[in-house]
């Protein structure tokens, strides 16, 4: 170190060296300063490089400043190792290409970071596949694999990374750069010296090594030395975790992806049965060899009732087993003998389940792929959490059962119970011990099982990782594991970086006193864990500050952050990664500040007051009080890269989420503390005189998230707001005052809504109890339409009673959803009501606006309970109503109302289709002609009912329809609208918008009135809603039912 570090200094002097981009500022550092392990450690500033010359010349500044340097992909990694005090370059934003595909050579040429899974979809294509096969395929980049030489559940069959590298760029911590085929020309005295250490060590090298089928942990010396001398760089840079060297480009061996494939699962009294039949297993070539053990069957039959009853009585062990083939006969003759001699021959197993039909393969898989939903619903409930420090030990399969016995032992003694699962083919077992790492005592714990767990693999002639590297969780294990081998590692470290600055700590130590609960995230005394009572009273110091809303000042602790719900919510977050690829923002702007953890990360930040308005740069006399945290909010829009920051709150994250976090509901409440401090200067006076005048009508949040003001409005002014829409003019002094942006297409409002004459006020707010009602001809339950057979029951719905929530789209854009919806249903012989009832509140809570939600959550609650009551279901066709009933009511009013409503709300097309499997709907009564393309909103794909919409329409005869892809559209209600965001929603939009020019559909059908709009923003093709084809097709029949 040559200077006073500085982030932002840091920043300043690299910026013009590189194509890339660099941040030093607080909120990048805070956004690095976790990944998907249990550490939290602040970077001193992040890199972006474009290129392999951008790296070049950021080790050269790293090495000059005597700056510690480490390499992140996806952020992935369990161990740590992608966390660091000095630079982080991370590779997954820009350096992300497949730059070449020979397929007669069967190898690519990539850059570290391509997401593996991205690569798959690709070469599938063309036959042909990466093999190793993590759980996070879906989101690792292949620099991070190379790095821990990841493998997964088919190593038995593929192996693990290091197999697949035919060469390597790199460059070293000296600058240089070279392909390691090439190393022995362009770096003699490197290869020369790594030849010389391995050759002087090769019985100490052969003495300590593992025993085990695959190993992850210490540098891989074994490898290094082939024929007569000649060097391989390639073993050994593999599992290196970036300590050594830095890979820009990789040349990567593929295979041919399997013609057939089949599967068993073979039920087994006892543990040591279940070891028994693994060598024999093994020896008949399976591609997976899956354990789980009792802890792990006890779960299931705990947790899920339908997977526990496929369980025989008696089951204590499970394997699965899968073989590839060239014909289904070939696969069927490999379970056959293996069911012969494990079953039959030696009695080992008692049952077995064959599959050879993929739904049948994917339901024998189900019970696998149970764990981590199971384990992460223990991670929800009580103080005791499943923490992943020796999830990765692997023995020599011989010692399966040994290990698992002798692990059980260890988790009884220190009360952690743990669920023990694998892969047995290679010995590598996953456990995560329930600890509460919030307390000191379960700290020691952690140190105490992983020393005696770690112990018994070193007993077992075992390694401390398999598959997931050492980092910072294993490494101050190493020297007792490999004992002198260990100055051998140090010899290898300092001929590939003698300044020490990649990745210094990780596998070689910096001190014999490194410990692996040093940087804990969460530990003994954290803020962010220990500190709700202190939120609470800081909100209160606070509120002087805070500009509130017209409501109760006791209901602001029910409306953000200071919910006890939402900093749970922060805290079960353990940065996996799975959230990302699910995010439409972060598929359009990517970056890590794009990704939906980053905000779990921020938030966790500044409620800790690690991050405040000092840090942001406020006031620096304001202390570390909670409330003081709050007034960082409105600063992250002048400090952080605010675009990346913001949220859809189209839930596909939380959809994605192994412990279901509700991300975007911590960024709405994160946008509401933000709304409740005056904005950032820079608006000119118009735009806030407007605001004012809007917030004389309604005192919190945007006009724009209010589409029943926005379109009451529009009518009242009739002509009047025709002619100033249709005028540049009048849509220049719309985006400066209402901030719509002017080229946003907008539908026609229509003067009255259905039924006809009805005011579209959501009145009767004076006359709840029994709806005595005299507005238009809205329907009490004295007068409701259709033959009224309420009780019958149609598939798993309970009656035939419906009460109508509209939504703002069908009630002011397109009144003919409801009519043509209520025809159906009348036709089908359902009572139908139409409760008084406000915007549902959504657009309002996605902007932050909760008070305003609230209150319009409160009012539609009263009615539709009243309904609820009395046997009626809600039926709404609009997704985002049905998300806001469903779920987001439930969290704004923790009421016994707000539950029922939530369970007695049902999406249009889900009832219509339990009608028409009742055989209530009838028989089409003509066909329809043309193609039409099938959008489901995300708001439906988040509740899971996307596939009721294309059931329906599939049933319509001549209608050719076509599903799109899972892609948002970018509209994201009032998100689109906004001058702000105009661009990038139709930039989100543009894969799907590409999709559907491809098709060229007549009509895209969807039944999101946002999805409409954008969709023919983007592509000039109009929406339809399915119930309005539909009730083409099956409308008018001649006899109710």
């Amino acid at each position: 170190m040559k200077r006073t570090r500085d982030g932002r200094r840091v920043e300043k002097e690299l910026k013009g060296r590189i194509r890339g981009e660099v941040f030093g500022d607080v909120v990048h550092r805070a956004l690095y300063s976790t990944a998907a392990c249990i550490y939290r450690i602040q970077p001193l500033a992040v890199i972006l490089p474009r290129d392999a010359e951008d790296v070049v010349r950021s080790v050269e500044y790293a090495r000059a400043e005597g700056i510690p340097l480490t390499a992140r992909g996806a952020g992935t990694g369990l161990a740590g190792q992608t966390l660091g005090t000095g630079l982080i370059l991370d590779f997954s934003r820009y350096m992300r290409g497949l730059l070449a595909v020979d397929f007669e050579g069967s190898r690519v040429r990539v850059q570290p970071g391509l997401v593996l899974g991205d690569l798959n979809r690709v070469l599938k294509g063309y036959g042909k596949f990466f093999p190793p096969d993590p759980s996070s395929g879906e989101h690792c980049t292949l620099g991070g694999m190379i790095a821990n030489n990841a493998s997964g559940a088919h190593s038995i069959r593929y192996g693990a990374t290091k197999d697949y590298l035919l060469d390597l760029s790199l460059v070293l911590s000296d600058s240089r750069s070279f392909w390691t085929r090439e190393a022995g020309k362009r770096a003699p005295d490197l290869t020369g010296r790594i030849r010389e250490v391995v050759r002087e060590s090769r019985t100490l090298i052969e003495e300590k090594a593992p025993r085990s089928r695959k190993n992850s942990s210490g540098y891989n010396l074994r490898e290094v030395l082939r024929g007569e001398g000649e060097i391989d760089l390639n073993p050994l840079l593999a599992g290196s975790e970036g300590t050594l060297a830095l890979v820009t480009e990789a040349w990567l061996r593929v295979v041919d992806l399997p013609a057939e494939v089949g599967s068993a699962l073979l039920y087994f009294a006892d543990l040591e049965r279940a070891t028994d039949a693994v060598p024999e297993i093994s020896a008949l070539g399976p591609s997976v060899l899956e354990i789980m053990d009792r802890s792990f069957l006890d779960l299931v039959r705990e947790g899920d009732r339908a997977l526990g009853e496929e369980l025989p009585p008696g089951t204590r062990t499970l394997l699965l087993v899968e073989f590839e083939g060239q014909t289904p006969s070939e696969i069927q003759e490999k379970v056959r003998r293996m069911q012969e001699r494990v079953e039959k021959q030696l009695g080992l197993a008692f049952a077995c389940r064959c599959a050879f039909d993929p739904q049948e393969q994917t339901r024998l898989w189900a019970i696998r792929k149970a764990a981590s939903p199971l384990l992460n619903r223990m991670e929800r409930e009580g103080e005791k959490r499943p923490a992943r420090f020796i999830e990765d030990v692997a023995v020599e399969p011989a010692q399966l059962s040994r290990y698992i016995q002798g692990l059980h032992r260890i988790l009884e003694k220190y009360q952690a119970p743990g669920v023990i699962f694998g892969h047995a083919g290679d010995g590598n077992i996953h456990v995560n011990p329930q600890l509460d790492l919030r307390c000191e005592e379960g700290v020691r714990r952690l140190e105490r099982i992983a020393a005696e767990t770690y112990a018994l693999a070193k007993e077992l002639k075992g390694t401390l990782s398999g598959e997931h590297g050492d980092g910072r969780l294993r490494t101050s294990f190493l020297k007792e594991m490999y004992g002198e081998l260990c100055q051998v590692f140090r010899q290898v470290k300092e001929a590939f970086d003698p300044s020490g600055i990649l990745n210094p700590g990780i596998i070689v130590p910096l001190s014999e006193r490194e410990s692996l609960t040093h940087h804990l995230r969460f530990g003994p005394g954290d803020p962010v864990e220990r500190g709700e009572g202190r939120f609470r009273l800081g909100l209160g110091a606070s509120a002087r500050r805070i500009r509130r809303p017209p409501e109760k000042e006791t209901e602001m602790a029910g409306t953000a952050l200071s919910q006890p719900s939402l900093l749970r919510e922060i805290e079960k977050c353990h940065g996996c990664g799975y959230c990302k690829d699910q995010c439409p923002l972060f598929r359009e702007v990517g970056g890590e500040g794009a990704t939906p953890r980053a905000k779990v990360n921020l938030m966790r930040e500044l409620l800790s007051g690690r991050l405040g308005p000092a840090s942001l740069g406020g006031s620096q006399g304001l202390g570390r009080a909670w409330g003081t945290s709050f007034e960082a909010f409105p600063r992250l829009r002048t400090v952080a890269p605010w675009k990346e920051m913001k949220c859809l709150n189209c839930k596909r994250c939380r959809q994605e989420c192994p412990l279901e976090i509700d991300i975007p509901r911590l960024s709405l409440a994160a946008r509401g503390i933000s709304l409740s401090f005056p904005r950032p200067s820079g608006r000119g006076p118009l735009e806030a005189g407007v605001e004012i005048l809007a917030r004389r009508h309604r005192p919190w949040g945007s006009p724009l998230a209010d589409p029943a003001f926005l379109a009451r409005t529009h009518r009242a002014l009739g002509p009047l707001a025709e002619a100033f829409l249709g005028s540049s003019l009048g849509r220049r002094i719309l985006q400066g005052t209402l901030g719509l942006h002017r080229d946003r297409i907008l539908p026609e409002v229509h003067r009255n809504g259905f039924p006809e004459g009805r005011e579209g006020r959501g009145g009767g707010e004076d006359k709840i109890g029994n709806w005595k009602l005299e507005i238009g001809n809205w329907k009490s339950p004295g007068e409701a339409v259709g033959e009224g057979r309420g009780g019958e029951k149609i598939g798993n719905l309970p009656n035939r009673k419906v009460a109508y929530f509209e939504g703002c789209f069908a009630r002011y854009y397109s009144p003919e959803i409801g009519r043509v919806l209520v025809e159906l249903l009348e036709q089908s012989g359902c009572e139908v009501i139409f409760p008084p009832q406000r915007c549902c509140g959504l657009p309002k809570l996605s902007a932050g606006d909760f008070y305003s939600a609230r209150a319009d959550a409160r009012h539609n609650l009263k009615f539709l309970q009243e309904a609820v009551d009395r046997g009626y279901q809600v039926v709404t066709t609009c997704p985002s109503c049905a998300m806001a009933l469903k779920v987001e009511y439930r969290e704004l009013w923790k009421t016994p109302e707000a539950d029922a409503v939530a369970r007695n709300t049902v999406d249009a097309l889900e009832y219509l289709l339990a009608l028409d499997g009742a055989k209530l709907l009838g028989e089409p009564r003509r066909a329809l002609e043309g193609a039409v393309a099938y959008h489901a909103s995300c708001h439906l794909k988040a509740l899971g009912l996307q596939g009721a919409g294309l059931a329906l329409l599939q049933r319509c005869p001549g209608l050719s329809v076509h599903p799109l892809s899972d892609r948002c559209c970018g509209m994201a209600g009032s998100f689109g609208l906004s001058k702000e965001n105009f661009s990038l929603s139709m930039e989100i939009g543009k894969p799907l918008f590409q999709e559907i020019r491809a098709l060229s559909p007549q009509q895209v059908a969807t039944s999101c009135g946002a999805c409409q709009i954008q969709i023919y923003q983007g592509t000039a093709v109009h929406g339809v809603h399915p119930v309005i084809l539909l009730h083409q097709a099956y409308g008018n029949a001649k006899e109710k039912r």
